[in-house]
Parts: structure tokens; C-alpha cells; sequence
């Protein structure tokens, strides 16, 4: 298994990486070190970008959905199936899987789900885990978990606390921890598949952006949101962000890409196109 941290960009604009002030971890589950650490950021997004004759933004690191409200968001959820990945034996291989709250408009993101790493002396070896992530605290591996288990993951906020709950439902394993967070706000909610970022030291003074393992197809379902004073719905009726990633060196060419959302707006697939390069970031 590599020795570099890993952690992960965030997708609308390539946005500092400043501490919460105030951040205060409560009832940590137990970590076992399942691959390198990652960090999960706000995304980045190009100045302007757009896919091809399609109403998508384009990220380097990000695809999936993210959605907007007037009033602050106070849970999101998803439920998936962990998708196998096909390594291709080059380092730096890695996806994540997850739902989170914040980290498309702000600098924070609450979040948990899943990571699929190529690890082994060859970078061909699948490693799948479960984590958490209080951005831009580092994730916390909490369990194992293998291609085909059923994921559910969830964020909610109440008095002042985020909850993120991940649990492995084909293996009964669950996780959830607590924090407090006053710079969190609570912008957006998100059902993401990214790319992390690799990072060469402990102080991570650069990075490099991974890449994407062959997943096929990452399927998104059960996806619900609720704003303060309401229900739990699909993000139907939210304002939509559908994000597509790109490569720089060939941006007409993509990464992978977002499918539409259901018509009930409860499920969406992510489409893996190809591997794409290494990249190096200077935070």
C-alpha cells in the first residue's frame, strides 16, 4: 500500500484551503488505516466551462449532482451499489463515491461514502473502504467494504451538530460520527463520484490529482435532500447543478459522465469514459 496522503479537491473553483475555526469532533468511531488518507475539497470548476450541447458544468475532479436552495440544507442521503474498478497498473489510481453538504459554493464539506484505491505492489489490486470527512479535516477510514456491497450514507444537521452516518448494508458494519461546525453553511447538497488528490508529504504543499479507475457505471439511488423547516424529497425540485469531469490536456474528451436524473429525481448514473492523467495541483 503507497505511503502518500491522499486527499481531494473540491469542484466549483479551485477555492483555499482554510481551517474551520471551531471544529470540534465528537464520538469518532474507530479507524483502522484502510489506504492513504484523503482530504475531500470543494470542487473545482473552470471559468465558464461547458460540456458539448449540454447544460453541465465541467470539473476536474467532480461528477455527479450538486443542488441549491434558498433556505440552508439540513440532510442529504444516497443509497449505492459499490461499483468494481479495473486498475490499469499506473499509481495514483482512486475514486470516491459519497454525499455531503456544502463544498459546491464554500469552502467546507460534511461528508462520508466510499473509496476504491489500486494498491498492491503493482497498482492492481482493488482496496474498497468506508470513511467520513469533516473538510478540510482529513477523512477517517471507519471499515473494509468489497465490490457489490450496498452502501447507505447519509449527512444530517440538528442543534448545531452534523451527523455523518455510513453503513455497509450487505455486512451490518455502520459508522457515524458528530461535529460541530460555525463556518459550515450549509449551501449546497451533493451525490458525487470524484477523484482525489494524492499528496507527496504531511503538509501537502502539493498534489497530485488522481486517476480515474475503470468503474463503469456508479449508480446513485434513494437520493434525497431536505431544507431547514421541511421534508426529506428528491432533488427534483431543488435548483440542479449536473457536473461532468474533464481532463485539461483534452477537455472536449471527458472522464467520465453524468447521466440524467430520474424522472421521479430520485437516481442517476455516473458513466466512467477513461483513465485520463495524473495532474499535478499547487495548493
Amino acid at each position: 500500500m503507497s505511503s502518500v496522503l491522499r486527499r481531494s479537491l473540491g469542484a466549483i473553483g479551485l477555492l483555499s484551503l482554510l481551517a474551520i475555526a471551531g471544529l470540534a469532533l465528537a464520538g469518532t468511531a474507530s479507524a483502522q488505516t484502510l489506504q492513504p488518507r484523503t482530504r475531500t475539497n470543494p470542487m473545482i470548476r473552470p471559468t465558464g466551462s461547458q460540456s458539448s450541447g449540454r447544460a453541465v458544468q465541467l470539473s476536474l475532479n467532480w461528477s455527479g449532482y450538486a443542488v441549491a436552495s434558498d433556505t440552508r440544507f439540513r440532510y442529504v442521503h444516497s443509497e449505492f451499489v459499490q461499483p468494481a474498478i479495473k486498475c490499469n497498473g499506473e499509481r495514483f489510481s482512486d475514486m470516491s463515491q459519497w454525499v455531503g453538504l456544502d463544498g459546491a459554493f464554500s469552502n467546507t464539506v460534511e461528508q462520508d461514502g466510499t473509496n476504491a484505491y489500486c494498491g498492491g505492489p503493482d497498482h492492481m489490486t482493488p482496496i474498497y473502504s468506508a470513511w467520513y470527512e469533516m473538510f478540510p479535516a482529513v477523512s477517517v477510514p471507519v471499515f473494509r467494504v468489497f465490490a457489490g456491497d450496498v452502501i447507505d450514507a447519509s449527512v444530517v444537521y440538528k442543534g448545531g451538530k452534523f451527523t455523518t452516518t455510513i453503513t455497509d448494508v450487505t455486512s451490518g458494519k455502520t459508522a457515524s460520527t458528530t461535529a460541530t461546525c460555525k463556518e459550515c453553511q450549509r449551501s449546497s447538497a451533493e451525490a458525487i463520484v470524484e477523484r482525489p488528490v494524492f499528496c507527496g508529504d504531511p503538509a501537502c504543499d502539493r498534489g497530485v490529482l488522481a486517476i480515474l479507475p475503470n468503474f463503469r457505471t456508479a449508480t446513485f439511488n434513494s437520493v434525497s435532500a431536505a431544507v431547514d423547516g421541511a421534508r426529506a424529497t428528491s432533488i427534483k425540485g431543488f435548483t440542479k447543478l449536473p457536473i461532468d469531469m474533464y481532463t485539461p490536456a483534452t477537455p472536449d474528451k471527458l472522464l467520465d459522465q453524468t447521466g440524467q436524473l430520474a424522472q421521479n429525481g430520485y437516481s442517476f448514473d455516473v458513466f466512467w469514459e477513461r483513465y485520463g492523467k495524473p495532474l499535478d495541483i499547487q495548493f
